[in-house]
C-alpha cells in the first residue's frame, strides 16, 4: 500500500555542485514492512542518479523524517525501460556502503502490495510528478534548460576577429589578378582567420602564426587546433 509520493530534492555532494532530484514512493508492503522506491528522473535530474547517490539519498531522507533506518530500499528505473522498468534491492552494510540486487516487476509489487498498474505509467508523464519536478529544477537553477552561455572573453573575442577581417572575396580577387607570394603572404598575415575558418576543427577553435620556424627555417602559416589530439596544419604560399 503506497503512503507518499513526492519528488526529492537532496544535495548530491557531485562535482557540478548542484542539487540532484529523484521520486519518492513510501509503501507499506508485506508483514508490515516499510519499503521505499527511489525512481531516477533520467536528464530531468540535474546532478547524480539514484545509482550513484543511493545512499546519501537514504541517509538525507531518514534525516528528514520520510524514512527509518530499518526501511527497506527499492532502486527503480522507469524511463528507458518498458514494463515497468527495472527494479534493485538496495542492502546496506554497517558503513552505510550499498549493495544491489536485481528483481522483476511481479516480485516488486508483491513486496509493496500494489498492482503492476502502479509502475506502468513512466514518472515524466504523469503530469502532477512533471510539474513538481520542473518547480524543483526551477529552484535549483532557473538557467537550466537554457542553452549554453559562452564567456565574455569567447564572445569579445570573436567579435575583434570578426572585425579585423578582410572583405569577403579580397584573397580570391588577389588569385585572380596575379598576386605574387609575397603579396598574398601579407594579405594573409593580416587576416589569419582566412586560415583559421578553412582548416580549424572544432570550428574556431586554433591557434595560427606566420613564419613559423621549423627545421632551421621557416614555414609561411602553421595552425593548431583539435581537442582530444592536436592536429598540426603547414602552409606555403604560392603566387603567381
Amino acid at each position: 500500500m503506497k503512503v507518499s509520493d513526492f519528488v526529492f530534492r537532496f544535495n548530491s555532494g557531485s562535482w557540478s555542485g548542484r542539487d540532484a532530484i529523484c521520486r519518492v514512493r513510501n509503501f507499506v508492503g508485506k508483514n508490515n514492512d516499510l519499503i521505499v522506491v527511489l525512481t531516477d528522473l533520467g536528464d530531468k535530474n540535474p546532478s547524480s542518479s539514484v545509482t550513484n547517490s543511493v545512499e546519501t539519498i537514504r541517509e538525507c531522507l531518514i534525516e528528514k523524517g520520510f524514512i527509518q533506518k530499518e526501511t527497506l530500499v527499492v532502486e527503480h528505473y522507469d524511463k528507458e525501460f518498458i514494463d515497468g522498468g527495472s527494479f534493485d534491492l538496495v542492502a546496506f552494510d554497517k558503513s552505510n556502503n550499498p549493495s544491489w540486487k536485481s528483481i522483476n516487476l511481479e516480485d516488486a509489487c508483491d513486496l509493496l502490495l500494489v498492482e503492476t498498474s502502479e509502475f506502468s505509467t513512466p514518472s515524466l508523464e504523469i503530469p502532477r510528478i512533471y510539474d513538481e519536478i520542473e518547480k524543483i529544477r526551477h529552484e535549483i537553477d532557473p538557467y537550466l534548460d537554457e542553452p549554453y552561455s559562452e564567456s565574455y572573453d569567447v564572445i569579445n573575442r570573436r567579435e575583434d576577429i570578426i572585425n579585423q577581417r578582410l572583405p569577403l572575396g579580397t584573397l580570391q580577387a588577389a588569385i585572380d589578378t596575379g598576386a605574387i607570394e609575397t603579396e598574398l603572404q601579407k594579405l594573409i598575415k593580416s587576416d589569419l582567420s582566412i586560415i583559421g575558418d578553412f582548416y580549424s576543427h572544432p570550428s574556431e577553435e586554433y591557434i595560427c602564426f606566420s613564419e613559423f620556424p621549423l627545421d632551421g627555417g621557416f614555414v609561411d602559416f602553421v595552425m593548431f587546433s583539435g581537442r582530444s589530439r592536436m592536429d598540426v596544419s603547414l602552409i606555403e604560399v604560392k603566387g603567381g
